[in-house]
């Protein structure tokens, strides 16, 4: 059971890390477009998601200073929580709360909150990284261009879409 979880994470890790798309990413783009299809409104809030973020990679394009520094904006963001996960788990060895835990029965609690919430922090802090390594790996034009010309068809596929269900309106 336990190499089966280990095998899970380590796909997912590697999966999440790896240079091309990810499987896992493009899963969550495809449902997000999907799910926004079922009305009106979130059908122009999602193409706008997406105009906002391909606009960004265009940035990126002209300049690679917007490049560095959002991968410096994820690497603080990541030393951020492990810091915070750390006091977490500071707080959780502290001598003052195994002294409250045997007077009172159920400090166990607290103890389990703090482990469950240092847990969740670091779990934060993972994801914070994966972000910004998977915003590290468009480091050339052509990634880049590669990456915006997908959100293009997306966001042509969006409107065509929004496009349709406006005339069936119209019709109606």
């Amino acid at each position: 059971m336990a190499a089966g979880v280990a095998c899970v994470v380590l796909w997912v890790v590697t999966d999440l890390l790896s240079v091309g798309d990810s499987k896992i990413l493009g899963l969550i783009r495809v449902a997000k477009n999907k799910a926004s299809e079922y009305s009106i409104g979130q059908l122009e809030k999602r193409i706008k998601e997406l105009e906002k973020y391909r606009d960004s990679l265009n940035r990126m394009i002209a300049s690679d200073k917007l490049l560095y520094l959002t991968t410096f904006r994820h690497l603080f963001g990541t030393l951020i929580f492990i810091c915070i996960g750390l006091l977490l788990l500071t707080l959780r060895h502290s001598v003052m709360l195994e002294a409250a835990a045997a007077v009172d029965p159920r400090g166990a609690n607290g103890f389990f909150a703090l482990d469950m919430g240092t847990i969740f922090i670091f779990t934060i802090a993972i994801v914070v990284a994966i972000s910004g390594v998977d915003t590290a790996l468009l480091d050339t034009r052509t990634k880049l261009e590669e990456q915006i010309a997908k959100y293009d068809k997306n966001i042509a596929d969006l409107k065509e879409i929004l496009r349709q269900r406006l005339e069936k309106l119209g019709r109606g």
